[in-house]
């Protein structure tokens, strides 16, 4: 089984693609002017407690790595799409 795949009761699903939604809804949800650093350290925290809380087997040293870089590419893609930054 692939890291980014998870296959719970047979039904095998991408994980990337869930993280990246999961990032996307965080990001909206802690949004307000300014304080950058803290927004996206609320908004990591969102997507470990979901991926805890509804035990999505992704080890969190990938997880580490990859949900910083997420969170960035979310963040310019709203700044460019919606926030107009």
């Amino acid at each position: 089984m692939s890291v980014l795949k998870v296959s719970p009761n047979g039904n095998s699903f991408d994980l990337l693609p869930m993280i990246q939604m999961l990032c996307a809804f965080a990001v909206v949800m802690v949004e307000e002017p300014g304080n950058g650093k803290e927004k996206k350290r609320k908004a990591i925290e969102i997507v470990k407690g979901f991926l805890k809380n509804f035990n999505i087997p992704v080890p969190m040293t990938l997880v580490n790595l990859i949900l910083p870089l997420i969170v960035d590419k979310v963040v310019d893609m709203l700044n460019k799409l919606i926030w107009k930054s």
